[in-house]
């Protein structure tokens, strides 16, 4: 909430106080509530009244009683404050265009252009008020995400133990084509009976990887199961109709590979995953990139830093070395130092018009002078290539994912601790709906 004095101009007051079925009555504008240094005036909690009785409405509900619903909206106005002062001493701030990006996108969701969205909000509601609100949550958005940065810590073994989890797993498409032994035990077998059991299984694996035996033989000819005479097996199955005693034991082989023993209560299981289907496949292009770029600045003009760059670009093709001219010329710091090298770098992080430039200079040939969103450019690609990022994305995604379910199970418990340490004073008459 924005800092007011207290002024005497006559206003709506919120008053749910109010006689009949309506929720405010003219009177003179006053503070209703001050949180720790900040005063909020009677005025700003009727424009928040007002804001929720649209949204009420326009789903189709009712306006619940005073007594349920003004307990809600003034604690929701306090704890806005709060975090609208804590905001403001991180300096966090949301620009225009920030404001018109997340409009953008809630006008995508709706499957709307966003001037139709604008168009829409003129119809039912305040485009500016709107514009305002969403500016406040996504300023408090940034600094949720800056102060519970320290609590919300997800190692990559939590990632690597969710991946693995039944509930991952079962939400993939991915099947895989098994083959099964088993090496039936007496549920009554003596310590002696299962390392010759064991020993049994060993043997078998390394005659099959050997060459001596296929796999499918040998599951005819020694395996207990219902699949012994199709050759062990079991067709293709999802994670969810294999027995999880076995899932842990399948997620670490490869195509073509062989389990070792899985033990069990009916004796020792060996997998071999003949075949994988389903699996998202995530290719990127990769390209090792050499570079210098030179920023326009209050003593350089644009004109100037595009000349400058093209008289570099000359002085490599005359014999200087591009890691020299980087490490003395070039704008990027983080690659000035390497001799303006990037090393491997995925081009879809790029900014377009790098990334497009990257796809067709020609290996080990300085690239035309151009231009991205940071300045000008000239580069070298020496050498390219196409990787598989499935794992990395699912891993990232599976981070994003847990991050975010820590985040909003830790947000409560910081707003409730925010809240607690406030001064709050709830001024005539909206003390009387708050219980302290």
């Amino acid at each position: 909430m924005r800092t007011h004095k207290i002024t005497t101009i006559l206003m709506l007051l919120v008053a749910c106080i109010a006689a009949g079925n309506t929720y405010a009555q003219t009177l003179v504008d006053r503070v209703a509530i001050i949180v720790n240094d900040e005063s909020i005036l009677q005025s700003e909690v009727q424009d928040r009244l007002n804001q929720l009785q649209a949204q009420i409405e326009s789903q189709g509900a009712q306006l619940p009683p005073a007594n349920i619903l003004m307990p809600q909206l003034l604690e929701r106005i306090v704890v806005d404050s709060i975090q609208d002062q804590m905001a403001d001493r991180y300096q966090i701030k949301v620009s225009d265009a920030d404001v018109n990006e997340a409009m953008s996108r809630i006008a995508s969701r709706q499957n709307m252009t966003f001037q139709q969205y604008l168009a829409e909000l003129q119809k039912t509601s305040n485009p500016s008020a709107i514009r305002e609100q969403i500016r406040q949550e996504l300023k408090h958005y940034q600094l949720q995400q800056r102060v519970l940065a320290s609590r919300v810590q997800v190692s990559q073994q939590e990632v690597q133990d969710f991946l693995n989890s039944k509930e991952a797993l079962e939400n993939q498409n991915i099947e895989y084509k098994l083959r099964h032994i088993l090496l039936q035990l007496n549920e009554r077998a003596t310590p002696e009976e299962v390392a010759e059991k064991k020993e049994q299984a060993l043997a078998l694996i390394d005659s099959i990887k050997k060459g001596e035996n296929s796999f499918e033989q040998a599951a005819i000819s020694v395996s207990n199961d219902g699949f012994a005479l199709k050759g062990g097996d079991m067709g293709w199955r999802r994670i969810s109709q294999i027995p999880s005693r076995l899932t842990k034991p399948l997620l670490k082989l490869k195509q073509g590979q062989i389990s070792q023993p899985v033990r069990s209560p009916s004796g020792f299981h060996i997998l071999y995953l003949e075949d994988k289907r389903g699996e998202e496949k995530v290719m990127v292009e990769r390209a090792k990139i050499e570079h210098i770029l030179i920023k326009p600045n209050q003593i350089r003009s644009d004109e100037q830093a595009e000349q400058f760059a093209i008289d570099l670009k000359n002085s490599i093709q005359e014999g200087k070395t591009l890691a020299d001219l980087a490490r003395t010329f070039s704008d990027d710091p983080g690659s000035a130092l390497n001799g303006g090298d990037l090393g491997w770098v995925t081009l879809e992080s790029l900014d377009p018009t790098f990334a497009d430039v990257a796809r067709q200079v020609k290996l080990n040939t300085i690239s035309d002078v151009f231009r991205s969103q940071f300045g000008y450019h000239i580069l070298r690609v020496t050498d390219r290539r196409e990787e598989d990022m499935s794992d990395t994305l699912k891993a990232n995604r599976a981070q994003r994912w847990l991050q975010q379910r820590e985040f909003e199970d830790y947000l409560p418990v910081w707003l409730s601790e925010i809240r607690g340490e406030a001064f709050v004073e709830f001024k005539p008459p909206f003390d009387q709906y708050i219980k302290e």
